[in-house]
């Protein structure tokens, strides 16, 4: 039952069996069979003989109920099994392996002294995903507190009726938001609103686009003429600008379109290409562009069409919507790993990856793709970026395609009733012990489990590991967000028209006309998660007993349910 490997159980009489599994898209295979916390009290007998070695690797091969009830026995069991590295596998296989990325960016040397950091992380995040389901959450509400964005001056020296969008960012550890107005850059707390610094640029941005990223302490901007780095705590270090990227032979200069931070590398996203600096040394590393080959077959190249980009662990797909028929696969620093060809001309991408067969090896994914044609094809990288199955769709004007692990969506633009038709698939992708192809197998087992309208046209989508979102722009220029849980496609949450809309599972932003800024604060009392640290020991003992709820939701309604009738009496 562990998510190192693929989980199985077998009935019937043979040596054998018959394997069996949930018919979950991207899913894992089955389920594992639960150790219940009696079953786990009559063997600490036997468990307390072994070693530490031999313990740990019995402690593997628990399902998380078993793991949670091992929690509150004999302390040296307890121990064993509350800093296991199993923890992290649950994170990363339940909550995605994002969390790994936010662990390594906070400080290592206060992890170094919290063992159990990994268990502590999955109770937060349960209890936080719980908050987002029952609509818990803490709203902070500051009034006044952008600058307003500003208004460029034309060449003749009249101010622009336009004015500046902005752009908003919220930090790693969820205690500091970022803001532009087009000149000024803000850095606000969280918690109480108050402006840790301000830096001035010196330029009127001629153009928006999302500006700024963040990483720790590095604060990063997009100058008109280059990128600037800031430290968010030292108030009086200087701006350190970042090297220029040489010009490509060949290649026209590009329009930014986004910067962005990923797997500590800074990305200036470009409509043509691709400029990638190291965080760290802040050297500029590589500039990746897709160049239409002459065996590409694809349409003419259109100057208008922009380089499309989708991430995929520590390389990144780029392809041309409705002009290109390859998908170049590169690794950060500039090298092409594999080509893909599809028969007609891409339109949209998007990739999962596979965590419920080994989270040691976080390099797995899937890729799908729609084309022209309305033909939705999917590859494995771990079989040389193979095609394993294609799904012909009826989309008329096919607009968009989301792939999780828990659905494929196919996103058809419905001229005749102008809405946007989305598509929601459930597919199988764990061929059982049959001598059935597994390309038969996916064929029959496709389902089509719900198709959602949506009238505001003009929509993107974003998806988490375990949250689906939906926003809408309005003809006013403002934004709405709905956020719907992956595995049910059941609307949890949803934020009014704002100028800036942000949800990021523990926290969610919004900018209102004239400065003012709400908070929605789905955290456990409010309470970053890097901020336990400075609980003391007896409180943190006292978290340990509820680790089995967090991991079993009958409990938590029978507690909570005998909570609400004491305080009925």
């Amino acid at each position: 039952g562990s998510p190192v490997m693929p989980r199985r159980r077998y009935e019937g009489g043979g040596s054998a069996g018959r394997c069996h599994g949930r018919k979950a898209a991207l899913a894992p295979c089955s389920r594992p069979v639960a150790l219940s916390p009696k079953t786990v009290a009559e063997q600490q007998l036997n468990l307390l003989e072994l070693d530490d070695a031999l313990l740990s690797v019995v402690v593997s091969f628990l399902c998380l109920d078993g793991l949670s009830a091992l929690c509150a026995t004999q302390r040296k069991i307890s121990q064993l099994a509350r800093t296991h590295d199993q923890w992290r596998l649950f994170v990363l296989q339940m909550f995605g392996v994002y969390y790994e990325d936010y662990m390594k960016s906070i400080d290592a040397k206060r992890f170094a002294s919290w063992e159990d950091r990994w268990r502590r992380l999955f109770v937060y995040i349960r209890q936080v995903h719980a908050n987002v389901d029952h609509h818990r959450h803490r709203v902070k509400r500051f009034t006044g507190l952008l600058r307003p964005g500003v208004r460029a001056r034309r060449p003749g020296g009249k101010l622009s009726r336009r004015q500046y969008r902005g752009s908003l960012e919220l930090a790693d550890d969820c205690q500091h938001f970022f803001w532009e107005n087009g000149r000024y850059v803000q850095v606000f707390r969280i918690s109480d609103g108050a402006l840790v610094r301000e830096m001035d640029t010196k330029q009127c941005f001629l153009r928006y686009f999302h500006r700024i990223a963040n990483m720790q302490d590095k604060l990063f901007v997009c100058l008109n003429d280059r990128v600037m780095m800031w430290d968010v705590h030292d108030l009086e270090a200087e701006g350190v600008e970042l090297p220029r990227p040489p010009a490509v032979p060949g290649l026209p200069p590009g329009k930014p379109l986004e910067l962005l931070v990923h797997k500590r590398k800074l990305i200036l996203f470009e409509s043509n290409c691709l400029h990638v600096w190291d965080i760290d040394s802040l050297a500029h590393q590589a500039t990746i562009h897709h160049r239409k080959e002459a065996d590409d077959g694809g349409s003419p190249s259109n100057p208008a069409s922009h380089l499309e980009v989708q991430w995929m662990g520590d390389h990144v797909v780029t392809w041309e919507r409705g002009v290109s028929k390859q998908l170049k696969i590169w690794d950060l620093s500039g090298e092409i790993v594999a080509v893909l060809q599809s028969p007609r001309v891409l339109l949209q991408l998007d990739v999962a990856r596979v965590t419920w067969g080994d989270c040691r090896d976080l390099s797995h994914f899937l890729l799908a793709s729609i084309d022209s044609s309305s033909t939705v094809r999917i590859w494995d990288t771990r079989q040389n970026f193979g095609e394993i199955f294609s799904l012909q769709e009826s989309c008329s004007e096919p607009f968009d395609l989301v792939l999780t692990q828990d659905f494929l969506a196919t996103v058809n633009d419905n001229v005749a009733e102008n809405c946007l038709e989305i598509t929601f698939w459930k597919l199988w992708f764990h061929p059982t012990n049959s001598n059935t192809p597994a390309r038969d197998q996916r064929v029959k087992s496709k389902q089509k489990i719900r198709v959602l309208k949506l009238a505001d046209i003009d929509s993107y989508f974003a998806s988490y590991r375990n949250f689906f979102n939906v926003c809408s722009y309005h003809k006013n220029g403002l934004e709405s967000l709905h956020v719907y849980r992956s595995n049910s496609l059941k609307k949890r949450v949803f934020f009014p028209p704002a100028k800036h809309t942000k949800f990021e599972e523990w926290l969610a932003l919004q900018v209102h006309a004239g400065g003012d800024v709400s908070v929605y604060d789905f955290r456990p009392d409010g309470r970053p998660f890097d901020a336990l640290f400075a609980v003391d020991d007896a409180t943190t003992e006292a978290v340990h007993p509820r680790d089995h709820e967090a991991s079993n939701p009958d409990s938590h309604r029978m507690r909570s349910s005998r909570e609400g009738h004491r305080k009925s009496a």
